[in-house]
């Protein structure tokens, strides 16, 4: 268990996250702000002692009610002053450590530990083109990673999750209560190639075997990446478009407020007009919404 009620302890933590930050490859200056936050909580009595009980309801029970990790957090960065994105994020480097006793415990193999856990670089990456801001924004995200229910396998992170539906089709049937694996992408730099995909299928399907044991195997995912209309105006020939085509779309939403043009254009910038166009997507989505084209997300179906 993790304790930071004396100096011994909190240097010992404190070498973690150093070895952490590192392993990750965070850059000098978001290293130099974590670690400097890290040293403002420890040195304050009621930061503290606040993150104290964070650290000790996860190491009691990693199914712990998360939603009071995030009011100490929220607690902590403001009696610190310290941006409640950077105490987030500084919250799960320290819960890390305990996941990877977890993980060895259990017996997962270690290279899911080092793929779901760079997922906290890649949200640090993301605040910091969003925001300017060392951290992450939407750190309710990590939960089902540190309630091991959700891991980086290959390119991909995966989950087991209910079906929420119905689905016949040749001879497959399924239910809202059948149990299928749920896909995201993560914001690595790892190109989104169909190798690298069906790879991560295949090893997801070993991984969750105990969970579901059927043949075909079926994965879901829900992304902008799977909305119809993008296969007006993504190149053929780009692993984006390949990724559409995989999957079997079976349900749609619109985005008329356009809420996920952030994910695109690391900007909440509405303004068409003002929307970076520095890449080849980002060019074509511009075309695509000045030509009158709208944005969603889709739901698409695929068995392996």
């Amino acid at each position: 268990m993790i304790s930071i009620k004396n100096s011994k302890s909190a240097d010992e933590l404190y070498n973690y996250i150093c070895g952490f930050l590192k392993e990750y490859e965070f850059d000098r200056s978001s290293s130099d702000c974590l670690l400097w936050s890290y040293k403002q909580i420890t040195n304050n009595l009621k930061t503290n002692k606040l993150m104290e009980e964070i650290l000790q309801l996860y190491n009691t029970d990693y199914h712990c009610d998360f939603d009071a990790i995030f009011n100490n957090a929220e607690r902590i960065a403001q009696i610190s002053n310290i941006h409640e994105f950077t105490i987030d994020l500084l919250v799960f480097i320290c819960l890390s450590k305990h996941l990877k006793e977890l993980y060895l415990e259990k017996g997962i193999a270690i290279e899911y530990y080092r793929k779901s856990m760079a997922d906290l670089k890649y949200k640090l990456d993301e605040c910091m083109l969003v925001y300017g801001i060392v951290g992450s924004f939407v750190a309710y995200w990590f939960v089902p990673f540190f309630k091991l229910k959700r891991f980086g396998i290959g390119r991909l992170q995966f989950e087991v999750v209910p079906f929420r539906a119905n689905y016949n089709k040749n001879g497959i049937v399924l239910t809202p209560d059948t149990k299928v694996i749920n896909i995201h992408i993560p914001r690595s730099k790892e190109p989104l190639t169909e190798e690298a995909c069906i790879e991560a299928y295949s090893q997801a399907k070993v991984f969750f075997k105990a969970e579901i044991d059927t043949d075909p195997c079926p994965f879901v995912c829900d992304s902008y990446l799977l909305y119809p209309e993008n296969e007006k105006f993504l190149p053929p020939t780009t692993n984006t478009y390949r990724f559409f085509k995989s999957f079997e779309i079976i349900s749609v939403r619109s985005d008329k407020e356009r809420k996920n043009l952030w994910r695109i254009f690391d900007t909440h910038e509405k303004n068409i007009d003002r929307l970076p166009a520095d890449t080849t997507m980002r060019r074509a989505f511009i075309e695509h919404l000045k030509k009158g084209g709208k944005m969603g997300e889709g739901r698409g179906i695929l068995f392996i």
